[in-house]
């Protein structure tokens, strides 16, 4: 990547990270949510657990199995600035910059790959940094571990185009301690693309959820034991956005609510859809990848616009909640399909557009914890937006085990270690 190239990608980065650094943080859904997971998790490591999952504290002190179910890789990361001495604010913004820059990178290195030109890769990892529900991520839901996850799915198509299979591996590995419900669907879009590139993807896909088993393995297992999927605060089918709201919808920072009463935006981008336009009317003059991608782009349009044969009740997508979350499948796919405007001019007005349409969502709702102490996020006793989300059906003096040492943790475990040192020591068998 040219030094001037890389300059453009942290400008832009700085621009659509300016309010984050704004004292405090501002008020969103899951903000003190995060916070006060953060900073449990990050006193259990330095006590020495190396994953805690079961939170004795929580729940009015009777302990919650949070970090069982919810993705640990963001919270690793975020520890890392508050063991340094870093506020739990801070370490959370620190974790939403670094995240969203690295997107960028990762996005021009893997649509380097698939057209090297030079002026492509730094145009689509432009569309992808300006796209509305990153924003929405960000200032609106601030849904830290779909933040981390869209920075490494670009990542894992750019390893596997280098051939990398232990890279992707890990970074798909790292997707599902981040977002284990996005990157199942992810993994379906990771088989389709390596079909059509000819690439290897069985070695990549197996070892990525090998390696991560100790996470998702007793998450499916042990859910059984607490009242998720028995509380449905958020049917899917009702939270299905309509055609014209992924055109356009206000900006807001409220909720998702049934019906069309919403108070925060759905849509796609006027850039972005833009270009899905032109690559549906030049669909002839399509390379094969560009093809896969109009495919899966307008597949997702149709998905989280409708609820064919009763899609959104199948227990198989309950857990997603909210449709429009498959907006990042548009977000990460829209920019592979940028190289079909050849005309540089038209280029460069398409990401100002992308830019200008995107001003007013570079704003975020009123400040909160401001000056606040860390000390006062280890007196909330909640960490989840639905009540009783994660509690355990049964209170017993075995249940903090059941959650943090049952012999499917054990297992899964030992199973994600032997994957992890097979994958080391692989190249030394080899070459025996």
């Amino acid at each position: 990547m040219p030094k001037s190239h890389l300059f453009v990608l942290i400008v832009l980065t700085l621009v659509v990270c300016a309010p984050l650094f704004r004292p405090g943080l501002y008020t969103s859904p899951d903000g003190e949510n995060h916070l006060v997971r953060l900073a449990w998790f990050s006193q259990y490591l330095t006590a020495g657990h190396l994953y805690p999952r079961w939170i004795a504290e929580l729940n009015h002190g009777l302990g919650y199995p949070i970090f069982t179910f919810t993705y640990p890789l963001p919270y690793y990361l975020a520890s890392l600035p508050v063991l340094l001495g870093l506020s739990l604010v801070t370490a959370i913004k620190i974790t939403l910059v670094a995240a969203t820059f690295i997107s960028a990178v990762f996005s021009y290195l893997w649509i380097g790959k698939l057209f090297p030109s030079s002026i492509y890769p730094l145009a689509s990892a432009s569309l992808f940094l300006f796209s509305p529900y990153r924003f929405t991520n960000l200032y609106v839901r601030l849904a830290l571990g779909e933040v981390v996850w869209l920075a490494l799915i670009p990542a894992i198509f750019w390893s596997l185009e280098s051939r990398h299979w232990r890279l992707s591996a890990i970074f798909l590995a790292a997707a599902i301690l981040s977002h284990l419900q996005l990157s199942a669907v992810v993994v379906v879009i990771i088989v389709a693309y390596s079909l059509v590139r000819r690439l290897s993807w069985v070695w990549p896909v197996v070892c990525g959820l090998l390696l991560s088993a100790f996470f998702w393995l007793p998450a499916l297992i042990l859910k059984q034991y607490t009242f998720f999927g028995v509380i449905r605060q958020f049917p899917p089918a009702d939270h299905l956005p309509t055609i014209r709201q992924l055109l356009y919808s206000p900006w807001g920072f409220g909720f998702s609510h049934p019906g069309l009463a919403d108070g925060m935006s759905f849509q796609l981008g006027l850039a972005n859809w833009l270009v899905l336009g032109l690559a549906s009317m030049l669909l002839l003059r399509l390379s094969g990848i560009q093809r896969l991608a109009l495919a899966l782009c307008w597949l997702t349009v149709g998905v989280m616009t409708s609820s064919p044969l009763g899609l959104w009740d199948w227990p198989l997508l309950a857990p997603i909640q909210f449709p429009w979350r498959l907006a990042v499948i548009p977000l990460l796919l829209i920019p592979v399909l940028l190289s079909v405007v050849r005309s540089k001019i038209w280029l460069v007005l398409i990401l100002l557009l992308a830019i200008y349409s995107n001003r007013n969502h570079i704003r975020t709702n009123l400040p909160q914890f401001v000056g606040v102490s860390d000390t006062s996020f280890f007196q909330t006793t909640t960490t989840t937006a639905t009540p009783k989300e994660l509690m355990p059906k049964v209170y017993t003096a075995g249940t903090p085990q059941l959650f943090s040492s049952s012999p499917i943790i054990i297992t899964s475990t030992v199973l994600s270690l032997i994957t992890a040192g097979t994958m080391w020591l692989w190249p030394r068998f080899r070459s025996v």
